[in-house]
Protein backbone atom coordinates (compact mmCIF):
# COMPACT_ATOMS: atom_id res chain seq x y z
CA UNK A 1 0.00 0.00 0.00
CA UNK A 2 1.59 3.38 -0.93
CA UNK A 3 0.25 6.90 0.44
CA UNK A 4 -0.57 10.02 -1.22
CA UNK A 5 3.10 11.32 0.21
CA UNK A 6 5.74 8.45 0.96
CA UNK A 7 6.63 10.76 4.36
CA UNK A 8 5.24 12.82 7.04
CA UNK A 9 2.16 10.66 7.81
CA UNK A 10 0.98 11.23 11.28
CA UNK A 11 0.62 8.11 13.23
CA UNK A 12 0.34 7.15 17.25
CA UNK A 13 2.79 3.96 18.07
CA UNK A 14 3.33 2.49 20.79
CA UNK A 15 7.33 1.67 20.90
CA UNK A 16 9.21 -1.06 22.62
CA UNK A 17 11.76 -0.63 24.85
CA UNK A 18 15.47 -1.80 24.76
CA UNK A 19 14.37 -5.17 26.26
CA UNK A 20 12.11 -5.96 23.72
CA UNK A 21 14.18 -4.19 20.73
CA UNK A 22 16.79 -6.88 22.07
CA UNK A 23 14.72 -10.12 22.35
CA UNK A 24 13.76 -9.64 18.95
CA UNK A 25 16.72 -8.65 17.52
CA UNK A 26 17.87 -12.46 16.90
CA UNK A 27 15.30 -12.87 14.11
CA UNK A 28 16.66 -10.45 11.59
CA UNK A 29 19.32 -12.52 10.54
CA UNK A 30 17.34 -15.47 8.94
CA UNK A 31 14.99 -12.76 7.81
CA UNK A 32 17.61 -11.01 6.02
CA UNK A 33 18.76 -13.63 4.67
CA UNK A 34 15.52 -14.68 2.08
CA UNK A 35 16.70 -11.73 0.33
CA UNK A 36 12.58 -10.59 -0.15
CA UNK A 37 12.00 -9.37 3.58
CA UNK A 38 14.12 -6.90 4.84
CA UNK A 39 14.51 -6.82 9.06
CA UNK A 40 13.05 -3.67 10.66
CA UNK A 41 16.16 -2.22 12.50
CA UNK A 42 15.58 -1.89 16.54
CA UNK A 43 15.18 1.61 16.74
CA UNK A 44 11.97 1.89 14.33
CA UNK A 45 10.31 -1.55 15.83
CA UNK A 46 6.70 -0.09 16.74
CA UNK A 47 3.09 -1.20 17.57
CA UNK A 48 0.44 0.99 15.23
CA UNK A 49 -2.14 2.34 17.46
CA UNK A 50 -3.38 4.17 14.10
CA UNK A 51 -2.48 5.58 11.23
CA UNK A 52 -4.33 9.47 11.22
CA UNK A 53 -5.41 10.65 7.59
CA UNK A 54 -3.32 13.30 7.47
CA UNK A 55 0.02 14.38 5.64
CA UNK A 56 2.26 17.25 7.16
CA UNK A 57 2.48 18.38 3.37
CA UNK A 58 -1.41 18.64 3.13
CA UNK A 59 -2.14 22.48 4.14
CA UNK A 60 -6.19 21.23 4.78
CA UNK A 61 -5.33 19.17 8.09
CA UNK A 62 -6.03 20.26 11.85
CA UNK A 63 -3.04 22.09 13.23
CA UNK A 64 -0.67 19.66 14.90
CA UNK A 65 -1.05 21.26 18.28
CA UNK A 66 -4.77 20.48 18.38
CA UNK A 67 -3.66 17.12 16.82
CA UNK A 68 -1.23 16.32 20.13
CA UNK A 69 -4.02 17.91 22.74
CA UNK A 70 -6.31 15.69 21.49
CA UNK A 71 -3.82 12.33 21.45
CA UNK A 72 -2.59 13.92 25.20
CA UNK A 73 -6.04 13.75 26.28
CA UNK A 74 -7.01 10.24 25.53
CA UNK A 75 -3.58 8.98 26.72
CA UNK A 76 -4.41 10.61 30.18
CA UNK A 77 -7.60 8.70 30.59
CA UNK A 78 -6.12 5.40 30.18
CA UNK A 79 -3.74 3.76 32.86
CA UNK A 80 -0.24 1.45 31.59
CA UNK A 81 -0.68 -1.55 30.65
CA UNK A 82 1.20 -4.62 28.75
CA UNK A 83 0.71 -7.21 25.92
CA UNK A 84 2.53 -10.42 25.77
CA UNK A 85 3.28 -10.65 21.48
CA UNK A 86 4.14 -14.01 20.59
CA UNK A 87 5.65 -15.36 17.33
CA UNK A 88 6.99 -14.78 15.40
CA UNK A 89 4.12 -15.45 12.35
CA UNK A 90 4.32 -14.70 8.79
CA UNK A 91 2.18 -12.66 6.85
CA UNK A 92 1.30 -11.36 3.02
CA UNK A 93 3.45 -8.36 4.50
CA UNK A 94 6.43 -9.89 6.23
CA UNK A 95 7.54 -11.12 9.98
CA UNK A 96 5.20 -10.27 12.90
CA UNK A 97 4.98 -10.83 16.56
CA UNK A 98 1.33 -10.29 17.80
CA UNK A 99 -1.20 -10.91 20.62
CA UNK A 100 -5.11 -10.72 20.54
CA UNK A 101 -6.14 -7.29 21.55
CA UNK A 102 -6.70 -6.90 25.26
CA UNK A 103 -9.74 -4.18 26.54
CA UNK A 104 -7.00 -2.00 27.15
CA UNK A 105 -5.66 -1.99 23.28
CA UNK A 106 -8.90 -1.85 21.91
CA UNK A 107 -10.16 0.96 24.05
CA UNK A 108 -6.78 2.56 23.74
CA UNK A 109 -6.98 2.38 19.50
CA UNK A 110 -10.60 3.49 20.16
CA UNK A 111 -10.23 6.59 21.73
CA UNK A 112 -7.42 7.56 19.41
CA UNK A 113 -9.26 6.63 16.15
CA UNK A 114 -12.59 8.35 17.45
CA UNK A 115 -9.91 12.00 17.17
CA UNK A 116 -10.20 12.78 13.34
CA UNK A 117 -14.20 12.84 13.31
CA UNK A 118 -14.22 15.48 16.10
CA UNK A 119 -11.36 17.73 14.72
CA UNK A 120 -11.94 16.94 10.54
CA UNK A 121 -15.28 15.51 10.24
CA UNK A 122 -15.55 13.37 7.03
CA UNK A 123 -12.00 12.52 6.42
CA UNK A 124 -12.26 8.42 5.52
CA UNK A 125 -9.74 7.32 8.70
CA UNK A 126 -7.27 4.42 7.46
CA UNK A 127 -7.95 1.03 8.27
CA UNK A 128 -7.71 -0.11 12.10
CA UNK A 129 -4.71 -2.44 12.73
CA UNK A 130 -5.64 -6.05 12.72
CA UNK A 131 -4.29 -6.85 16.26
CA UNK A 132 -1.58 -4.95 18.38
CA UNK A 133 1.67 -6.23 16.35
CA UNK A 134 5.18 -5.53 16.01
CA UNK A 135 6.46 -6.29 12.76
CA UNK A 136 10.13 -7.99 13.16
CA UNK A 137 10.53 -7.03 8.96
CA UNK A 138 8.79 -6.21 6.17
CA UNK A 139 8.65 -7.32 2.13
CA UNK A 140 10.90 -6.26 -0.37
CA UNK A 141 10.20 -8.09 -3.27
CA UNK A 142 8.17 -11.29 -4.14
CA UNK A 143 8.91 -14.75 -2.35
CA UNK A 144 7.68 -17.42 -0.53
CA UNK A 145 7.33 -16.66 3.03
CA UNK A 146 6.65 -20.45 4.31
CA UNK A 147 10.74 -20.89 3.67
CA UNK A 148 10.78 -18.72 6.71
CA UNK A 149 9.44 -20.77 9.15
CA UNK A 150 11.75 -22.92 9.93
CA UNK A 151 15.15 -20.71 10.44
CA UNK A 152 12.81 -18.51 12.27
CA UNK A 153 11.64 -21.38 14.84
CA UNK A 154 15.40 -22.75 15.15
CA UNK A 155 16.18 -19.03 16.28
CA UNK A 156 16.26 -19.61 20.30
CA UNK A 157 14.39 -16.79 21.06
CA UNK A 158 11.27 -18.05 23.34
CA UNK A 159 8.51 -15.59 23.87
CA UNK A 160 6.12 -13.90 25.14
CA UNK A 161 7.60 -10.37 24.12
CA UNK A 162 6.17 -8.14 26.54
CA UNK A 163 4.91 -4.76 24.77
CA UNK A 164 4.68 -2.25 27.51
CA UNK A 165 2.52 0.67 26.37
CA UNK A 166 3.01 3.55 29.27
CA UNK A 167 3.21 5.97 26.93
CA UNK A 168 1.93 6.69 23.13
CA UNK A 169 3.85 8.35 20.51
CA UNK A 170 2.86 10.78 18.33
CA UNK A 171 5.23 10.81 14.80
CA UNK A 172 5.55 11.90 11.38
CA UNK A 173 6.51 8.52 9.11
CA UNK A 174 8.61 7.81 6.26
CA UNK A 175 7.54 4.79 4.27
CA UNK A 176 10.52 3.34 2.44
CA UNK A 177 8.84 0.26 0.75
CA UNK A 178 12.00 -0.45 -1.58
CA UNK A 179 14.11 -0.62 1.76
CA UNK A 180 11.03 -2.14 3.77
CA UNK A 181 11.66 0.28 6.03
CA UNK A 182 9.38 2.60 8.09
CA UNK A 183 11.17 5.48 10.05
CA UNK A 184 9.84 8.96 11.26
CA UNK A 185 10.08 12.06 13.04
CA UNK A 186 8.96 12.78 16.49
CA UNK A 187 6.41 15.39 17.60
CA UNK A 188 5.26 14.73 21.38
CA UNK A 189 5.60 11.77 23.63
CA UNK A 190 2.51 11.31 25.66
CA UNK A 191 2.20 9.04 28.54
CA UNK A 192 -0.89 7.23 29.65
CA UNK A 193 -1.73 8.88 32.90
CA UNK A 194 -5.14 7.13 33.96
CA UNK A 195 -5.83 5.22 36.82
CA UNK A 196 -7.34 2.11 35.31
CA UNK A 197 -10.46 0.58 35.43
Amino acid sequence: MTWPWPHGALHVYALPGERLQAALEPFHEPIAATGFCAPQPPEFLHATITRFPWFLDDPTIPAIADVTAAVADVASSHAPFTVELSGPGITEYGVVVDAPPPPQWDALVDGVRAIPARLDPGREMPNRPYAPHVSVGYGVAEGDGEVLRAPLAAVPAPGPFVLDVREVHLLAVRQEPERGIFSWDPIAVLPLSGSGS
